[in-house]
């Protein structure tokens, strides 16, 4: 196999994955800090 496209799908597979896991801790981080929001108020 190639190795610029092993690079290349690997490039596909892994940076999506990393994409979706950030987003998701981002969502739950915010959905945290509302929560500290509220109960100081």
């Amino acid at each position: 196999m190639n190795v610029k496209l092993k690079r290349f799908l690997c490039v596909f597979t892994v940076y999506p994955i990393c994409i979706f896991n950030f987003s998701a801790y981002y969502h739950s981080l915010q959905i945290h800090v509302l929560d500290l929001f509220n109960e100081k108020l």
